[in-house]
């Protein structure tokens, strides 16, 4: 794996309510055990390893651990001494959002995007041969108006912030009206409400005053499922594309062996099947042929030209994914753009032969 990847983030570590970084489902040593065999991997085979703090159930103390000068230096200082302690070479912020509700129970303020402006400016100060980097929506940054930021309220970021990573995915999903496209490459076909894909969120992040270089575009390494409502699907004309990915859907369905079980998360909200697929999983379990141009087990491979990206249909489900074809098109796009490189989420999920050919596609 470490010869497919420059940088690798080890995920996640948690936020909590006083400036320690709280580590999930398991002890403090064998966290410590894992990150250090992690880290050494890595440096044997010179790939920078970082740490990621936040994530979707992890940002609940953000808002409150930056909201004072006070407050920032304590967790900047805890962000460090962690990174330190376990030899990582850089800290990727992944605030699930500033100023805007996330898992639920989050802590936000109006004043967020400042204050995490002023957070990664201290973090800098303290650590400059750091590595920072930060996970963003790919709606770009926004008020808690949900009104999107100028540039010139963005300055701070975009000076001290090495990478912001386009978490461009999670666009359709288990509270879309329909089913359809997880991660697009274009949002023509897409309603209103979902108007969002590689090139809407490349396009608002450069004119939020970020460089190229800045910017590296998320590509998932996983697929989402529905049960539909119907087993024919129903075609969608727009202007002239026809597409079948928006179909009327009753749930979502068990996924794969990583997928998210129904249970309680840490808002104490009951939450369902996430319907997650590893798309290494699809061809394991033999719904999508090793030379992912087929669909098998009564699923029919189709792949939508509207938006760009593939999705298998049976007659019950329907799963939107990322494979080789889609990855090659994302890079191209990125490349063409300037970007400064992309990322797989997570390491888990895409096939050796799909990270290969997208580095094969980004150097040459």
């Amino acid at each position: 794996m470490t010869d497919l990847y420059d940088e690798i983030i080890f995920f996640a570590t948690s936020t909590t309510q006083n400036f320690t970084l709280g580590i999930d489902y398991m002890s403090e040593s064998e966290w410590g055990e894992l990150a250090a065999d992690f880290v050494k991997r890595c440096k044997n085979y010179s790939v920078r390893p970082m740490y990621s703090v936040g994530g979707w159930c992890g940002s609940k103390y953000f808002s409150s651990l930056a909201a004072t000068a006070e407050n920032r230096t304590a967790f900047a200082d805890s962000t460090i001494s962690f990174a330190k302690k376990y030899g990582f070479e850089g800290i990727d912020f992944d605030w699930l959002y500033p100023s805007i509700q996330g898992l639920g129970c989050n802590t936000i303020s109006e004043n967020d995007v400042v204050n995490q402006q002023l957070l990664f400016k201290e973090v800098k100060q303290k650590w400059p041969e750091g590595k920072l980097s930060a996970a963003r929506s790919p709606s770009g940054i926004r008020n808690s108006n949900y009104q999107e930021l100028e540039s010139s309220d963005l300055t701070l970021m975009a000076e001290v912030v090495d990478e912001l990573r386009i978490l461009a995915h999670d666009v359709y999903g288990s509270s879309s009206k329909t089913t359809g496209p997880s991660a697009p490459i274009s949002s023509r076909c897409a309603d209103s409400e979902n108007k969002v894909s590689v090139e809407d969120a490349i396009e608002v992040y450069l004119k939020q005053g970020f460089k190229p270089e800045q910017l590296s575009l998320a590509i998932p390494g996983f697929g989402k499922s529905w049960t539909l409502a119907q087993p024919e699907l129903t075609p969608k004309v727009v202007g002239n594309y026809t597409t079948y990915y928006y179909q009327n859907y009753t749930g979502i369905p068990p996924g794969g062996k990583w997928d998210d079980e129904p249970g309680v998360d840490d808002c104490g909200k009951k939450t369902g099947w996430g319907g997650i697929w590893l798309v290494k999983e699809l061809v394991q379990d033999g719904f999508l042929s090793k030379d992912e141009r087929h669909g098998m087990k009564g699923f029919t491979r189709y792949y939508d030209a509207c938006s760009g990206q593939p999705f298998l249909a049976s007659n019950t489900t329907m799963i939107s994914y990322d494979d080789t074809q889609s990855t090659l098109a994302k890079v191209k796009y990125a490349k063409s753009k300037g970007l400064g490189g992309v990322v797989f989420f997570d390491t888990m999920g895409p096939r050796d032969k799909t990270v290969k050919a997208a580095r094969k596609a980004l150097f040459n």
